[in-house]
């Protein structure tokens, strides 16, 4: 039986949450770690597209960004290791995307 999203099981963890049906799957919230990994303000990130293209750099490879936009097309679960770069420009620790 499917139960939803309770947000405090995912307390430990950085996130974003999207919303599938309109262009570009809007961020539609963020919590604090994700702000607080990424240096943006939780306004910075509203709205914009959830492949998170703010946050490439020019460590972000090709082959990840694809694949992160190939999990979200699809309807399996995937890991893509890929390179975000923070608001101020830093390369935040190595962080992996799951459950895509």
């Amino acid at each position: 039986m499917w139960r939803g999203i309770n947000i405090t099981d995912f307390k430990d963890r950085n996130f974003i949450i999207a919303n599938a049906r309109v262009q570009n799957c809007a961020i539609i919230y963020c919590n604090d770690g994700f702000c607080e990994m990424t240096g943006f303000s939780r306004p910075d990130v509203m709205q914009k597209p959830c492949m998170c293209d703010f946050l490439h750099g020019e460590r972000t490879k090709r082959q990840s960004i694809a694949q992160v936009a190939q999990a979200l097309l699809g309807s399996e679960e995937r890991k893509v290791e890929i390179t975000y770069h923070r608001k101020d420009d830093i390369e935040p620790e190595a962080e992996k995307i799951d459950s895509l």
